[in-house]
Formats: structure tokens, C-alpha cells, sequence
């Protein structure tokens, strides 16, 4: 293969006469400005082509090919560096639009990029530097069976948005990146532009960190053994201890002292719930894989049964659809939702089916923990979903790409059903005592999982937190034991806060201000609903 590989890099990388666009036309489609109307009127304009040409081409293909050839089952950070392209839209009256972004290649697994004949496709992060693409600046492309079924994937997304949940705009679309053509799929990104499309105020987007999850896999080759013969869920499983959240926004800390708070009090209290999680799944009566083992909802909902109650509503969808590989706790994305204080998901990495037999990557019959809201949960979803206009729907779906008729969604819906049944018999049948064991419960020493394993990934990481005033930083030793005020540069602040700050070579990971479950409720509360 790398032979293969090698004449294909030569044959482009002499080429001096490859396919470039050309770019006519103009409208207010492609302008910066947009009102909510125009905005409406643009989602009912279905997008024919996205075609995307980086300018240095040559760099590009090397990098790409390095992807492909390179021993590792995961793509390392190393080669995904942006690179300049133009970015061009036809929309289906033919009119065009022209834009300046940055591309990178984006996913982990080596699923996200494949040969297609003489060319390389493989999954994108877009960036515009200027316009917007139905109201969206950032976005990804997704190479085929990456994100599960297409049509299933644009399903999911509008129904999480009938449902009031938060949901990435998702179309299928044509796509030509270089020589390169497919059908792909186009998300818009966790970003402002989302929450201004589901009406949602300005507020933290959070996700988990996934820094250390792959420093215990990087070096296992990529090579014919499947990956639970190389123990890859096992070491993942111990891997994800050391992850907490990052905020994928934190540009919104220098809009007013109330952002920046509402800031470090949203990370600090998400770390607090990814701390919880690492000790619950593998404890003296559990022995779950981290995949199948959930952020805990009580938590997630501030002890709130109403929000608690929509939490487990979203899970269970999740797994009646195919889609719990977007509940694993190291794919898990947040909105802080300040005004009715809970931490709302925005949903990715679904890998949707809507079928009766779907294939499955699940090793439980069902997922812990669970609250008492679970089966409320089940009766008010099924309700919602029984009242659903599929003529309607079908309106809402089908410009993206579904292309659906009833009688095929209403089919994809009756799985739909016949899966939560299931889903919902298996909790009735659970083990009691499984199930009283891993609802919440308060517990001191939530670090010591936490230090022991990211002790053994990477020993130099400093942790930073706030200090007592909350106006300063410390930071410290993995075991907290030895801490030293630490004054962090403007520049910095964004960077620690996304989980990206390094300082001579060391690792800064922010972990809060006060890791303290009376952040997310008075333990009054928590009796109450108990």
C-alpha cells in the first residue's frame, strides 16, 4: 500500500494541471450580515455543491498521505494543522458563493480518511474567514460512514430540535475537496451560531477533554488485530480517569466579570461531575467499560427533576436510535444553561441508525446510572414523539438531504418505539440492587483515581486552580500537595480554559475553584427528591 501511496503523492505533487474552480456570481447569501428572516429564507435553499480547493495543495497531499501511512491506529495532533483553501457553495437557483477559510483534517480513528481510487477523502474542519453557509461559520464535512446513516443523521438532528434539545444543522451534500468527490455530511460546529439558532443566549459550550484519553493507545500499530485483541477498550477505560471538560468558548470570559464567572463556575462544576463518573464505573460492585457507563443525570440536572427528567429523555433516545456512542463520556458536548441552570447536551457523534436491528457497539443490556425521573422519562418521550406531524417533519428534513417519504419515516418511527419498549423492559428487569447502588450518592477523595492515573500518563502536568479570593490562580503538583500562586497572561487565560495551554513543554490543565458537590446543590435538596 505504501508503494501504492507513494506513486499517487509523486503523481500529484508534479502535477502542475489540477482541477481549480471557477468562481461567478454574487448574493446575500454569502454576505457576513443576516437577519433571522433572511436566515429562514436561506435554510429553505437546498445546497447542490461544496467545492473546496487548498492552496497549498502540495503540502496538503503530503499531509494527507502521512495520515494514511503513519503506524498508529489514531491520527496524530501533529497533522492537523490548517491549511488556506477556498471555499465555493452552489446552491440549487444556481447561486454562488465564494469564500477564504482554514481546513484541517479532523477525526481520531483512521476511519476518518481512506484512498478513493487516485485521490484521498477524508473528513474536514472548515473554518470561513468570511460569509456564512446558511448562517454558519464553522463547520465539518464527515467522509462517508463515519456518522452512521446520512438520511438517520439528519433525522436525529431535527427530532432533538422537535424535542427542544440542542442539535448541530446537518445536511447532505455533494462535496469535491481537490480532485477528490463524495457525498458527505455537513455539520455546523458547537459555537455561537448554534445557540442563536435554537434560541439560546450566549453562555459556555463545554466538552470533554480528550488531551490524555489517547496517550495510553497512540503507540499501539495499526495492524490487522481488532482492537479489543490490542486491549484498546480496557486502556481506555483506564485513560479516561484522567479526563475532565474543557470550554470550547472561553473567548466569552472577557465580555463582563459576570461571563468569567459563570465561566470557571460551569467548568469547575463539569469537572466535578467527570471526577464523580471516574469513580462510579469501575468500583467495588461495578465493572462497566467506559462506553457503556453514563455522566450521571441527577448531577448533570442540579438535582432538578424537571431537568433531570429531560436529561434521561435524551439518553434513552439515544439508545433507541443507535446514536449512545454520542453518551460516551469522552464524546459528551455541554450548554451551560444558565437561566434554568443545568448543563443541556449538544448532540454529536451519533452514528445513527433507524432500524428494528441496528448494529450495535453496546456490551450492557442497559446504562448506568439511572434517576428516579427514568421512567416519567420513558412515558413523556414516547408521548412527544406519538404527536409528531410527519407531514411536517418531512418539510423540515428532506431540503437537508433526507430525501424520506411518510410511509419511510413512519417506518423508522415504529423502530423507534419498538426499541424504547425494549430499552424499557430491560430496566424494569434490572437487578434492584445494581440499580440503587449507582444512583447518587456523596463521596469524599474524588481526586485520588483522578491524580493516581494521570500520575502514570503524563507526571509533569501542572493542575491549576483559583485561589481563595478567586482572583488569582495556583498551580500545583498532580497530587495537590504542593500549590504556588501563579499569574496567568491574558493571552494564556483562553488557552488554559480549552485546554490547550502549555508553558516550556508542561501541560497546564485547569481543574476549578472548588470541587465541592454543594456547587450543584444543598444536600437538602438532594433529600428531597431522594
Amino acid at each position: 500500500m505504501k508503494k501504492k501511496l507513494f506513486f499517487f503523492l509523486f503523481f500529484l505533487i508534479t502535477a502542475t494541471n489540477f482541477n481549480s474552480i471557477s468562481y461567478s456570481g454574487s448574493s446575500s447569501l454569502c454576505s457576513d450580515k443576516f437577519t433571522k428572516e433572511s436566515l429562514k429564507k436561506i435554510n429553505q435553499i437546498p445546497i447542490k455543491k461544496i467545492e473546496i480547493d487548498i492552496i497549498k495543495y502540495k503540502k496538503w497531499t503530503v499531509n494527507s498521505t502521512r495520515i494514511i501511512t503513519n503506524n498508529s491506529r489514531f491520527t496524530p495532533e501533529k497533522y492537523k494543522k490548517r491549511f488556506n483553501a477556498k471555499i465555493l457553495v452552489t446552491y440549487e437557483n444556481n447561486i454562488q458563493c465564494i469564500f477564504e477559510g482554514r481546513i484541517r483534517h479532523s477525526g481520531d480513528a483512521k476511519d476518518h480518511i481512506r484512498l478513493q481510487g487516485n485521490t484521498i477523502i477524508q473528513s474536514l474542519d472548515v473554518h470561513l474567514d468570511n460569509g456564512n453557509i446558511k448562517g454558519i461559520t464553522k463547520f465539518k464535512l464527515f467522509k462517508p460512514g463515519t456518522r452512521g446513516e446520512p438520511q438517520d443523521v439528519i433525522i436525529i438532528t431535527e427530532l432533538l430540535r422537535y424535542l427542544n434539545y440542542l442539535a448541530p444543522r446537518t445536511i447532505k451534500v455533494n462535496v469535491r475537496i481537490n480532485q477528490a468527490e463524495a457525498v458527505m455530511l455537513f455539520q455546523e460546529k458547537a459555537a455561537k451560531e448554534l445557540l442563536e439558532f435554537n434560541n439560546r443566549r450566549e453562555g459556555p459550550i463545554l466538552e470533554s477533554d480528550q488531551r490524555f484519553f489517547f496517550k495510553l493507545v497512540e503507540k499501539i500499530p495499526d495492524n490487522q488485530l481488532s482492537n479489543w485483541s490490542v486491549q484498546l477498550p480496557v486502556l481506555r477505560s483506564k485513560s479516561i480517569k484522567a479526563m475532565l471538560a474543557k470550554q470550547l468558548n472561553p473567548e466569552i470570559i472577557f465580555k463582563s466579570e459576570n461571563h468569567k464567572m459563570i465561566s470557571y463556575n460551569a467548568l469547575t462544576n463539569l469537572n466535578l461531575i467527570y471526577l464523580y463518573y471516574s469513580n462510579r464505573f469501575k468500583d467495588n460492585k461495578n465493572n462497566f467499560y467506559y462506553f457503556d457507563y453514563d455522566l450521571d443525570n441527577t448531577l448533570l440536572g442540579f438535582f432538578n427533576p424537571k431537568n433531570i427528567r429531560k436529561l434521561d429523555m435524551y439518553n434513552i433516545l439515544m439508545q433507541a436510535t443507535n446514536s449512545q456512542h454520542g453518551l460516551s463520556a469522552s464524546n459528551r458536548k455541554f450548554y451551560w444553561n444558565s437561566i434554568e441552570n443545568y448543563f443541556e447536551p449538544i448532540s454529536y457523534d451519533l452514528n445513527t441508525y433507524f432500524s428494528f436491528n441496528f448494529p450495535t457497539t453496546t456490551t450492557a443490556p442497559y446504562r448506568l446510572p439511572v434517576s428516579g425521573q427514568l421512567f416519567k422519562a420513558f412515558d413523556e418521550l414516547e408521548t412527544k414523539l406519538a404527536n409528531l406531524n410527519l407531514k411536517n417533519f418531512l418539510i423540515k428534513i428532506n431540503p437537508s438531504g433526507a430525501d424520506e417519504t411518510e410511509a419511510g419515516l413512519q417506518e423508522k418511527m415504529n423502530g423507534v418505539f419498538y426499541h424504547l419498549n425494549r430499552i424499557k423492559n430491560n430496566y424494569l428487569s434490572a437487578s434492584n440492587e445494581v440499580i440503587e447502588h449507582n444512583k447518587f450518592k456523596p463521596m469524599n477523595n474524588l481526586l485520588n483515581g483522578f491524580s493516581k492515573t494521570l500520575s502514570e500518563i503524563d507526571p509533569n502536568v501542572y493542575l491549576v486552580k483559583n485561589n481563595a479570593n478567586n482572583k488569582m490562580f495556583q498551580r500545583c503538583k498532580i497530587n495537590l500537595k504542593s500549590c504556588e500562586d501563579y499569574k496567568l497572561s491574558k493571552e494564556n487565560l483562553p488557552d488554559l480554559l480549552e485546554g490547550e495551554l502549555e508553558v516550556d513543554k508542561r501541560a497546564y490543565q485547569y481543574l476549578g475553584k472548588n470541587l465541592n458537590f454543594e456547587n450543584i446543590t444543598k444536600y437538602k435538596s438532594y433529600k428531597k427528591i431522594k
